[in-house]
C-alpha cells in the first residue's frame, strides 16, 4: 500500500516501541520518514533501514523534544526530503512517582517533554505549512491514563490530559489551513514502557482485564496513526481515539 506516497513524516521518539512501529509503518505506506531519537543511534539506524527496505527515504536525527533547538533541527533535516507535512508526536516519558514524593523538577520535566515538546513540533510544522499554503496532519499520543487512573503517575496523567485539550483547541485554529490534528490514547501496549515500574505479573494481570483478550501491540497503534494521517480520515480532526481493547470508552 502507498497511502502516504509523497508525504514527509517526522516521528518523534522513534527508536523503539510505538514510535518505531509508526515510523516503519509510514515508510511502508510510501512516506519519507525522519526518525528522531533520543539516545540510541544504533536502534534508530535500524528503524531507518527498515523504512528504506520499503523503498522509502529515511533520515535519522538525534534530538530531545524538550529543546526547541532540537525540534528545529529535525525539521531542517526534513527539508532535505521536501518538507515535513506529517507529524506524529510520540516522544514521552513516564517516571513513576507517588504524588507525595513528586517535586517541581520532575513534574515540569514530564510536562515539558510530553506536552510542550509536541506543541513545539506542531507549531514549527504549522508555521512552515501555512507559509507554503500546504495541508498537513499531526497525531499526538495521549494515553488511557487520562481517562482512567494512573498509579504513581499523576504527572503523566495530567500531561496526557493536556494533550487531549491541546488537540481539540489547536485543531480548530489549524482547520482553515487544511491541517488536521488528532490524538491516540492507547491502553496498555506490549512495549518496554509498562515494564519500567510494573512486574510481569502486574502486566499479565492488566492484559487479562482487556475484553479483547490481550494488550495492544505497537503495530496496532501504528495502524491507527496511519489512518489518522491518511486521506481515509480526511473529515476527522480534533478527536482522540482510544485504542485499548475495550477497557473503557469515550
Amino acid at each position: 500500500m502507498t497511502t502516504l506516497q509523497g508525504r514527509v513524516a517526522l516521528i518523534t521518539g522513534a527508536q523503539q516501541g510505538i514510535g518505531r512501529a509508526i515510523a516503519e509503518a509510514a515508510g511502508r505506506e510510501g512516506a519519507s520518514v525522519v526518525v528522531q531519537y533520543l539516545d540510541d543511534r544504533d536502534a534508530a539506524e535500524q528503524v531507518g533501514d527498515a523504512v528504506e527496505s520499503f523503498g522509502s527515504e529515511a533520515r535519522v536525527v538525534q534530538g530531545d523534544v524538550g529543546l526547541r533547538s532540537d525540534c528545529m533541527k529535525a525539521f531542517q533535516v526534513g527539508q532535505e526530503l521536501g518538507g515535513i507535512d506529517l507529524l506524529v508526536n510520540n516522544a514521552g516519558i513516564f517516571p513513576r512517582s507517588s504524588f507525595l514524593d513528586l517535586d517541581d523538577d520532575e513534574w515540569n520535566q514530564v510536562q515539558n517533554i510530553n506536552v510542550v515538546g509536541g506543541f513545539r513540533c506542531l507549531q514549527i510544522m504549522a508555521r512552515e505549512l501555512v507559509q507554503a499554503g500546504k495541508p498537513g496532519t499531526a497525531v499526538n499520543l495521549s494515553s488511557v491514563a487520562f481517562f482512567r487512573n494512573s498509579a504513581r503517575g499523576t504527572h503523566y496523567a495530567a500531561s496526557k490530559g493536556a494533550i487531549v485539550g491541546f488537540t481539540r483547541s489547536v485543531s480548530t485554529e489549524l482547520a482553515p489551513h487544511a491541517i488536521r490534528v488528532n490524538a491516540i490514547a492507547p491502553g496498555i501496549v506490549d512495549t518496554a514502557q509498562p515494564r519500567d515500574g510494573m512486574t510481569e505479573e502486574e502486566i499479565n494481570a492488566a492484559s487479562d482485564l482487556v475484553p479483547l483478550g490481550a494488550m495492544a501491540t505497537p503495530d496496532e497503534i501504528a495502524d491507527v496513526a496511519m489512518f489518522l494521517s491518511s486521506e481515509a480520515s480526511r473529515h476527522i480532526t480534533g478527536q482522540t481515539l482510544q485504542v485499548n481493547g475495550g477497557t473503557n470508552f469515550s
